[in-house]
């Protein structure tokens, strides 16, 4: 959308440019800087020279068509990462524009001042309700043209229902954003990898919540949970560290692996495929791995490890007892003495479980021998994954 705002912007501006006084103005001159910082690719310097061109314009031209548009530039800029600041031009371009806001179609400044409330760190029911209540009405009046602002809001408001354990409806509205994604920007993978993820962890949740002999019906469910994870998984080039491993990344891959706890809690003994086996029956070796640059690990089967010492932690009482599965990725080296370091908690599924704590602890324990090490890479940037599964 900024490339879309900023072909209006310059039509309108290089027209106002041609007709006098204007043509030297401060807020002009701001906008070329944005334009230019743009065109480099620094979207630091672009949204603040952004930002002055909007507030230059409305001490110079006050509620013109041009600041309108200044401002709806700068707020389209910097909402997704700095929503606090993106409030106040969009209800300005609003105000400024009144009924022509539609020009902006899907993604008009209603829209965007009504995210950004929601997306806010003191954000509070009352913003989200009306996040909700506005993508209903414009669903209900056949007015949810996609855009990436539109899908956005309906990942957030997935996120939003998953968090109150609202599964299906969180399924609907992540679904809904990952068809929107789809259809206004199709190469751009990365953007799916949020409400897919959603709507991977709301099935998970919502197999778990019912009775086993229901669950247990929804195998091919898991299947497409499994294959939407992989997805995104495959989504992310090649790693360089465990210190700067991809974080989204890790909550994919810590989501499949409390696919696989789910799973053999539900189907343990099961002689038939696995649901992860099903998924992957018609794609390539290593799909849905994690891939490393090069250099960073020697190829698989040359860092076979001897243990001296190595438990696998044990199962959070409190947890067992409410029935919560899960998993946690752990991140660690090994030293110079063989014993674990560095370790680190990547993800953990789901949060504010004893999972991570009892992972992080079994680690630290661990000692290997050294001799099996002979290759300095081996010992760097290793991956392990606890499956907290019960047995019913």
């Amino acid at each position: 959308m900024v490339v879309l705002t900023r072909v209006i912007l310059i039509a309108v501006l290089l027209s106002s440019a041609t007709a006098g006084p204007a043509s030297a103005s401060d807020y002009m001159q701001a906008y070329r800087e944005h334009v230019a910082a743009l065109e480099r690719g620094d979207r630091q310097a672009a949204a603040e020279a952004g930002e002055r061109a909007w507030r230059l314009a409305e001490d110079e031209i006050g509620g013109s068509r041009e600041t309108a548009l200044l401002a709806y530039n700068f707020a389209s800029l910097v909402y997704w990462d700095r929503p606090e600041d993106a409030i106040a031009p969009f209800v300005r371009a609003g105000e400024l524009l009144g009924p022509r806001a539609d020009a902006f179609g899907a993604e008009d400044p209603e829209l965007g001042a009504a995210l950004c409330r929601a997306r806010r760190a003191d954000a509070n029911a009352a913003d989200h309700k009306a996040l909700d209540q506005l993508i209903d009405r414009r669903r209900a009046s056949g007015e949810t043209a996609a855009s990436i602002m539109g899908a956005r809001a309906l990942q957030m408001i997935a996120n939003r229902r998953l968090e109150k354990r609202q599964t299906r409806k969180a399924i609907a509205a992540a679904d809904e954003a990952v068809d929107m994604f789809r259809a206004v920007a199709p190469a751009v993978k990365a953007l799916q990898a949020s409400p897919l993820m959603t709507g991977a962890a709301a099935r998970i949740a919502d197999i778990a919540r019912r009775s086993r002999r229901d669950a247990r019906r929804q195998k091919p469910v898991l299947v497409e949970v499994y294959r939407a994870l992989d997805d995104i998984i495959e989504m992310f080039g090649p790693q360089t560290s465990i210190e700067t491993f991809d974080p989204i990344l890790a909550v994919a891959y810590g989501w499949s692996a409390a696919a696989g706890a789910l799973e053999e809690t539900l189907f343990d003994g099961d002689e038939q495929p696995s649901a992860a086996e099903m998924a992957l029956a018609d794609r390539p070796a290593g799909y849905g791995a994690v891939k490393w640059a090069d250099g960073v690990k020697p190829a698989d089967g040359e860092c076979a490890v001897v243990w001296l010492a190595r438990k696998a932690p044990p199962y959070p009482q409190g947890d067992a007892n409410r029935g919560t599965v899960g998993a946690v990725v752990v991140g660690y080296h090994i030293g110079e003495q063989g014993l674990a370091e560095g370790v680190r908690v990547l993800s953990e599924v789901p949060e504010k479980s004893k999972f991570s704590e009892f992972a992080l602890k079994a680690v630290e324990t661990w000692r290997a021998d050294t001799a099996s090490l002979a290759n300095p890479q081996c010992r760097r940037n290793r991956l392990v994954v606890f499956k907290f599964a019960l047995q019913l």
